[in-house]
């Protein structure tokens, strides 16, 4: 009876130390800002989709560093890379969890977030994805679009578990007011260092 409470007893401290000290620091993220170079993504407002996602993840890349994760950007200036390329770096990189930043755009009319996953992924990409997207609406202030699913080509080609968030729509009025602000962008790469922090059971911090 003994043995058996002491072995019980261990079972419990690691389970318990286990869960206290999940958190970024430590972990390989790859943040891979969407599109670049000769393929500049969406266009409105005077705003490139490229130069936006771009800002948002530099900016990002700082502040995991900041937390103590080891993070990889598929690119840190405007030069093309191939969709296959982005996931080779990520999965070279040996990542733990991969968040790929995009704008959105339609038709000048929808505005808001939303995030993806993909459906075959598993339930550490469903949970990152439920857990940035309401840091991006809050941060950013937009109408929340919600959590979806789609098959995009990093989504499916990542070994780590993989998000999509597109922050914006850069060719409505609104949101591309915001899209092109340096605060906003800001907001945006603190919304994601939050959502990843939540992810890993801690309480959001950091600015």
């Amino acid at each position: 009876m003994k043995k058996a409470l002491t072995f019980g007893l261990v079972v419990l401290f690691v389970l318990v130390t286990t869960v206290a000290f999940a958190h970024v620091a430590g972990q390989k993220i790859c943040i891979d800002p969407g599109h670049g170079g000769s393929d500049p993504g969406a266009v409105g407002q005077g705003l490139y989709e490229d130069t936006v996602n771009l800002q948002i993840c530099n900016k990002l890349y700082t502040k995991l560093v900041n937390d103590g994760a080891s993070v990889k950007r598929t690119r840190s200036t405007d030069v093309y890379v191939s969709l296959q390329g982005r996931c080779d770096i990520s999965n070279n990189f040996g990542a733990n969890r991969f968040v790929s930043s995009h704008c959105n755009a339609f038709d000048g009319s929808a505005h808001g977030t939303e995030t993806y996953c993909y459906s075959g992924g598993s339930a550490n990409s469903f949970d990152l994805r439920n857990k940035v997207n309401p840091e991006i609406v809050s941060h950013m202030g937009t109408t929340n679009r919600g959590v979806k699913t789609a098959s995009f080509y990093v989504l499916v080609n990542t070994s780590a578990p993989a998000i999509l968030g597109e922050v914006a729509f850069i060719d409505n009025a609104g949101d591309a007011a915001k899209l092109g602000s340096d605060t906003y962008r800001d907001y945006a790469a603190r919304a994601y260092m939050h959502g990843i922090q939540s992810h890993y059971g801690e309480t959001p911090h950091g600015t």
